[in-house]
């Protein structure tokens, strides 16, 4: 057995150490950009999180005040409402409460990986085995496709939930590799299993992938180690496998399609479509964790083409035959190198949740804050591999710094767009111009704060543009039409008839999921306190034409003319359309109680008015 140098084991953490400064400062101009997006739905609007006194009482509310997910996220929630109970709603303290747990986590890799190397080669030197360990968490920290788990706040839910997970995962490690009888093991086994493990789904859901790591661990890793699978491996694997058959089988009965196909009434593409599109998703996390350009980064991805079929477009089923190959080369090298067999499945098994059949978004960067880890582990098995050979040895290290580099270059671009949200936006519309959103952002960004100018200016015309590109592009999207409609109603220029004619047939003729029925909100809001934007006549058209789609949810149809009745009743003081309106929603939704609460709001307002126009 070899005996470090007294000193050596320190200097071999030094790239950690400087990993975690580098990366404070890097992410530090990002700290004082603004909330965005669903920061707003999530932190800065609901008053649940809004913690006056750390009672018990008062903390309980605010971990049930979430929902986001099925679960709530309550661990993330209770985060989020002690920032508020010591900072308000100061930006700041959030995104640097956000980089400490992400220092943490890069901690946690550092540990992770320490353990996993030592266990695939034991005769390592630990200085060696230590020094590798570090750059995997350096270049962990330093990645910019890590940068939205930090910076963008909501995201909090991820870098959390990876925390306690990567904790369960370290704490299983360790007991499994102390002596299985000892109680230090048995403690270990019972904090990961029950107290880091379910911190990490509570504060979400994708926490549950700690049995997809775990499994991977029993079946590659400790099997190599010591030769076979022991009872309580078979167990943990017997076990895994089970739960998967039992979620299979769910999903066949009614309640589980019910369950799974309602995760689409929100979006613009069928089950086969994510899971035909996917393949191709996970290839493009890929080029932008090997490749980080500036460019390819953004908030919103839905410029990815969605795959209609295996051949539209072409790349489908390259890039599905793709995938397959990554779980033969996992099959292959489970006994020769079983440390790139595990790199490659824990990259697979932490897009198996989010990238696989539910029906979320097609893309986010967020995704790859715990995948990235597989990712990184691959270089230290190209240098065990040429490590013998010095040229070799030299050149890998050579293109690894290279590769630290040039992350922490991109990830200090990045934090510095993302320092002020009109930068970020305008940047990202202009990298990104096939996004609808990110077009959308740039043109909301751009009104905010700034008066109107004429048509000729160029604000205006840039802005113009920006609500212009969704509707060019796609023959259904809405938001950019009702974007321009409200772009000329503040700079006090006549509206164009084709935008509400086209924008009427779409509400009427196109998919409305929920995200496009709550335009008639903005539709409502725009009406009532801009009389001179929106006529009676073209906001009962919008209306109507909405209500009759067919392709519109329950839900979103009780919603709508819940708004209509708002419109109908403080625009036009009419009670009867009002209470008429209400009772449509009320045949789709019999049993909320908030419509009959707004009659009886109805009713009362309509009296107080009859009561001053009598005395006046």
């Amino acid at each position: 057995m070899t005996t470090d140098h007294p000193y050596r084991p320190t200097l071999s953490l030094l790239p950690l150490c400087l990993g975690l400064v580098v990366t404070a400062a890097v992410y530090w101009p990002g700290l004082f950009g603004p909330f965005f997006f669903d920061d707003y739905i999530n932190i800065v609007l609901p008053e649940g999180i809004r913690l006056k006194s750390l009672t018990l009482d008062a903390m309980l509310h605010s971990t049930a005040s979430g929902n986001a997910g099925p679960l709530g996220r309550p661990v993330s929630q209770l985060s989020f409402a002690l920032n508020y109970y010591f900072t308000e709603l100061a930006p700041f303290p959030f995104k640097l409460t956000n980089l400490a747990i992400h220092g943490l986590n890069g901690l946690l890799i550092y540990a992770v990986a320490h353990s996993l190397l030592s266990a695939t080669r034991p005769s390592d030197r630990l200085e060696n085995t230590r020094l590798l360990a570090a750059f995997v968490a350096a270049a962990w920290l330093l990645h910019p496709i890590q940068l939205t788990s930090v910076l963008y706040v909501v995201q909090r839910m991820t870098s959390l939930a990876t925390l306690f997970l990567l904790a369960a995962v370290l704490l299983h490690l360790r007991a499994r590799r102390d002596d299985p009888d000892g109680r230090r093991s048995l403690a270990f086994m019972l904090a990961a299993w029950l107290v880091f493990w379910p911190l990490s789904v509570l504060s979400k859901e994708s926490g549950v992938l700690f049995i997809g790591f775990v499994f991977i661990y029993e079946a590659i890793i400790r099997r190599h180690v010591h030769g076979g699978i022991d009872l309580f491996g078979k167990f943990i694997l017997g076990a895994t496998l089970c739960a998967g058959l039992a979620l299979a089988v769910y999903l066949l009965t009614p309640a589980g399609r019910e369950w799974l196909l309602g995760s689409y009434t929100l979006r613009s593409f069928t089950l086969t479509e994510r899971l035909l599109t996917e393949p191709r998703v996970l290839w493009t996390y890929l080029g932008m964790i090997l490749l980080p350009r500036l460019n390819a980064f953004a908030v919103f991805h839905d410029d990815i083409l969605v795959s209609t079929g295996l051949l539209s477009p072409w790349t489908t089923l390259p890039a599905l035959l793709g995938i397959v190959g990554l779980g033969w080369l996992v099959w292959r090298n489970r006994e020769r190198n079983p440390l790139l067999s595990f790199a490659v499945a824990w990259f697979l098994v932490s897009h198996s949740l989010e990238s696989s059949i539910i029906g979320l978004e097609i893309a986010h960067e967020h995704r790859n804050y715990a995948g990235l880890f597989g990712i990184l582990l691959l270089p230290v098995v190209g240098y065990r591999a040429v490590e013998p050979q010095k040229t070799l040895r030299i050149a890998t290290s050579a293109v690894v710094l290279s590769f630290l580099m040039f992350s922490v270059l991109t990830t200090a671009l990045r934090s510095h767009q993302f320092a002020d949200g009109l930068r970020r936006a305008l940047m990202e519309a202009e990298a990104h111009p096939l996004s609808t959103r990110s077009s959308l952002t740039a043109a909301d960004e751009l009104m905010k704060g700034i008066a109107p100018k004429d048509r000729n200016g160029q604000w205006y015309k840039l802005v113009h543009e920006f609500y212009e590109r969704p509707g060019l592009r796609d023959p259904g999207a809405k938001a950019g039409l009702l974007g321009l409609i409200r772009l000329n109603c503040l700079a006090g220029v006549k509206i164009d008839p084709f935008w509400l004619e086209e924008l009427e047939r779409r509400f009427a003729k196109t998919r409305l999921p929920p995200p496009d029925s709550n335009l008639l909100f903005s539709i409502k809001e725009i009406a009532l306190h801009n009389d001179q934007c929106l006529k009676d006549p073209e906001v009962n058209r919008l209306f109507k034409a909405a209500l009759s789609n067919g392709m519109a949810s329950s839900e979103s149809r009780m919603f709508m003319y819940v708004w209509y009745s708002e419109y109908l009743f403080f625009r036009n003081n009419d009670l009867n359309a009002a209470l008429k309106a209400l009772n449509s929603a009320k045949a789709i939704a019999p049993t909320e109680p908030h419509l009959q609460m707004q009659r009886d709001l109805y009713i009362e307002i309509d009296r107080e008015r009859n009561k001053t126009h009598a005395s006046g």
